[in-house]
């Protein structure tokens, strides 16, 4: 756990992810916690890891990776 633990970097909430939180949410209709978090992996280029694939395939352009399929 401490392995995998140190391989996680923070994600800023600079201008740019709230300003594209804010297109997500607004051209996605998801909320507000699901748009930061998209917005996140979006503008940092990352893959999204989530099982909660269904709230986020819509997103043109978000990599998304489900770990239990």
């Amino acid at each position: 756990m401490r392995e995998f633990l140190r391989k996680l970097s923070c994600v800023s909430l600079t201008e740019v992810v709230l300003e594209r939180a804010a297109e997500i949410r607004r051209d996605y209709r998801l909320k507000l916690p699901d748009a930061i978090i998209a917005a996140c992996a979006w503008v940092r280029g990352c893959t999204l890891v989530t099982r909660n694939v269904a709230d986020f395939r819509r997103i043109n352009g978000l990599n998304i990776l489900n770990p239990f399929d």
